[in-house]
Formats: structure tokens, sequence, C-alpha cells
């Protein structure tokens, strides 16, 4: 009973984040094929807390049993589902070779399968939107940690991109995150060393002036 308090969400009733690291060291050791590879599918709901603050935190909890259920449902035999705990949510995934256009389908298929609205008894029928971080490795090279935080950069690129409802992981956005880490430090550090200081440079259209005197 402890291990699976431990291990699940009280919510959902879904394996937590723990129990997912868990799974892929498992799959990590049992697996006789170390070039076969997992797949980590991260899932963002757009705009929860918004969503929260609207209708409030009780009918939110019964819209994320939903979202849950529906996600069960469109997952394929053999993944792993998991709810990251508030509006995130997974799906680890190991079939053999990884193939992008297949992690691609698979995606859209995730997307469109939980969009549908969702019963929230006398309020209006709620439509979610969701945004997917994919990250990859094969099973010699798996590391949980590491694979969760791919995919929670390639889930970032998808913020900075409102086009995007889905993003493979690729190795630049660590260097992207690293170099905006770094140049949030040194401005932090300029500041407390006194190092910025405001200039005023007017610009003026001469065409739209007729008296002008330096």
């Amino acid at each position: 009973r402890a291990r699976h308090v431990s291990s699940h969400d009280a919510l959902t009733g879904l394996p937590n984040r723990v129990a997912l690291l868990q799974h892929l060291e498992r799959l990590r050791l049992a697996h006789h094929h170390p070039d076969a590879a997992v797949s980590l599918y991260l899932i963002n709901l757009v705009q929860f807390r918004l969503l929260n603050a609207s209708i409030g935190a009780v009918r939110c909890d019964d819209l994320l049993r939903q979202f849950a259920a529906r996600l069960a449902q469109v997952a394929r035999p053999g993944d792993f589902v998991v709810h990251f705990g508030a509006d995130h949510f997974a799906i680890a995934s190991a079939n053999g070779e990884f193939r992008s256009a297949a992690a691609a389908e698979f995606a859209e298929q995730l997307l469109a399968g939980v969009s549908h609205g969702y019963g929230l008894g006398s309020v209006a029928p709620v439509s979610l939107a969701a945004r997917v971080g994919i990250s990859s490795a094969t099973i010699r090279q798996l590391d949980g940690n590491v694979l969760v935080n791919e995919a929670e950069l390639a889930l970032a690129r998808t913020r900075e991109d409102e086009s995007a409802s889905y993003e493979f992981y690729a190795p630049s956005f660590g260097d992207e995150v690293r170099a905006r880490h770094a140049l949030r430090r040194d401005i932090e550090r300029g500041i407390a060393a006194g190092e910025f200081f405001c200039l005023l440079q007017p610009k003026l259209a001469l065409d739209s002036i007729s008296d002008f005197r330096l």
C-alpha cells in the first residue's frame, strides 16, 4: 500500500514521476535489444492555470481525471502513462526502432484524441489544447533523468513557437538554455556592480521640422 501511494498520483491514479524513472530503469536493465529505442512524450495542458481560475479547482480536478482517462485510451499497448502533477502528463514508449515520422504521427493522434469536449456538470463542455515535447534514446544510452530533461526542453520550445503543438528534442536546445542563463547571470552581476547606465539619444526627422537649430 505504501509503495503504491509513493509511486502513484492520488488525483488521477496514474503512476507519477518516481514510477516513470523506475520504469525506465527497468527497461534499461531488462531489455534484450540495447539498440531499441525508448521515446518520451511530455504533455502540457495549455493555459490550464487560467482555466483553473475560471472554473475553480474542484472542476479542474475532475477535468484532470477525465484527461488522464482519455490519455490512457489514446496510449498504445505497452505504453506507460504518467501524471507528473498539475498540468503535466507523459507517455513512455518502447516500440523498437525510433522513427521521427511515426513519433510525429502518434503525437498528432494524441493531441487530436485528448482535445474533444469534457463534460463538467452544469458548466458548458470544455475543450483542451495541449503541447508535446518528444525525446528518445536507445536502451544502451538510456538515462531516465536525461530523457525527461530533454523532453522538458523540447516542450519549452513549443511555448516559444505558438504555431508548434509538438517538438522533438535537439542538442542545440540545451545550448540555448545555457546561453540564456549565462546572459541573465551576467546582466544580474552587471546591475549589482553598477555597470549599466541609461543614455538618451533623441531622434529627429529633419524633413518634418521647419525651424531646426543646433
